[in-house]
């Protein structure tokens, strides 16, 4: 169940493709037309640096948690599809939008891009914890967002 100022995303946008969101999901103040074509996300980009370099952070990390195996935390991340963390980062601005509920946090990568977007957010994350690298993302994303 979802509540005000919440928001819950369907499956990964394929890169250079419009991104069909059902409109019952949208908060009443997000326009549908925001997801009509991947040039929409031109006046929000600037944020985006920010995220990248998080990811990034986040990748070394990860390399020097395990030196020996390039896949740790890397398993299929957001960060990998422009589209979908430009989509997460134009969303987590929204000003009606404050907490966001993750099924699957993985390495951490779109929690890292929904704090770093927002700074009035918070993530409630749900995950196995099974992908190797998971305790390391978690660690990394509490160290840089305590509390949120």
């Amino acid at each position: 169940r979802r509540g005000r100022g919440t928001a819950c995303l369907p499956p990964s946008p394929i890169q250079g493709h419009a991104v069909p969101l059902p409109h019952h999901i949208l908060s009443p103040s997000l326009s549908p037309s925001l997801f009509a074509a991947p040039s929409v996300f031109s006046d929000s980009i600037s944020g985006l640096h920010v995220i990248r370099d998080l990811h990034l952070e986040l990748y070394q990390q990860m390399r020097a948690a395990s030196p020996g195996d390039p896949a740790m935390g890397m398993e299929g991340t957001s960060g990998q599809v422009d589209m979908q963390t430009q989509l997460y980062h134009t969303l987590a601005q929204s000003p009606s939008l404050k907490t966001f509920c993750e099924t699957g946090f993985g390495a951490g990568h779109s929690t890292l891009n929904w704090l770093a977007s927002n700074p009035d957010s918070r993530v409630l994350a749900f995950d196995l914890g099974e992908l190797k690298g998971a305790d390391v993302g978690e660690a990394y994303v509490k160290a840089k967002f305590p509390g949120r």
